[in-house]
C-alpha cells in the first residue's frame, strides 16, 4: 500500500510541474489576457443595450 501512495504522489508532483510549465512558460500571455477580459466585453454589450431600453 506504501508503493501505492509513492506512486501517486510522484503522479501528482508531475501533474503540478506540468501545469506550472503551462501558465508560466509557455508565453501565452495574451490567451490569458483575452480570456481574462471577456467579463468586461460581455457587461459593455449588455450595458449599452440597457440604455437603449431606458431611453424609448
Amino acid at each position: 500500500m506504501a508503493f501505492f501512495h509513492s506512486i501517486w504522489t510522484v503522479v501528482l508532483f508531475i501533474n503540478f510541474i506540468a501545469l506550472l510549465w503551462w501558465v508560466y512558460i509557455k508565453k501565452s500571455d495574451s490567451d490569458f489576457t483575452k480570456t481574462a477580459n471577456l467579463i468586461f466585453d460581455d457587461d459593455d454589450a449588455e450595458t449599452s443595450s440597457q440604455k437603449g431600453v431606458n431611453a424609448k
